[in-house]
């Protein structure tokens, strides 16, 4: 279930809630409003089957947001693209909003989604393919 290429191992997306995801460049947001739910239905589903520490805790995160979803208003909510977590562009978003999941799970769920897609703006956006080829 996990995607586990090196190349996608630090980036994460966000749940941004009440007009906030207004301050989120319109190119780096994934998902907007009801097409949210379904998204977070199907990774809370496929990560309550895993039994360890560290799945348990997603699964409880997963839960709080969405909790706070259902109290939302449907269209203050966005799901951000992908952020490195070096990248300023992760610092803001996690200040906005809540983190939801790392691009491996997200993969694992989604495996034929293109990464490359899913990946924060060219505006700015970092070559990750260049680690790859030391």
């Amino acid at each position: 279930m996990i995607f586990d290429d090196l190349k996608v191992l630090g980036f994460e997306s966000f749940i941004i809630f009440n007009g906030a995801g207004s301050r989120i460049n319109a190119d780096d947001i994934l998902y907007k409003g009801f097409e949210i739910n379904p998204i977070v239905e199907e990774i809370l589903y496929a990560l309550s089957t895993k039994t360890e520490l560290k799945y348990i805790t997603m699964v409880n995160n997963i839960v709080k947001i969405q909790k706070m979803i259902e109290m939302a208003n449907p269209s203050d909510i966005v799901m951000t693209k992908f952020f490195h977590k070096i990248r300023s562009t992760h610092k803001q978003a996690s200040g906005l909003g809540e983190k939801f999941v790392s691009l491996n799970i997200f993969l694992g769920v989604y495996p034929n989604q293109d990464y490359k897609f899913l990946l924060e703006s060219p505006k700015s956006k970092i070559d990750i393919d260049d680690d790859r080829k030391n």
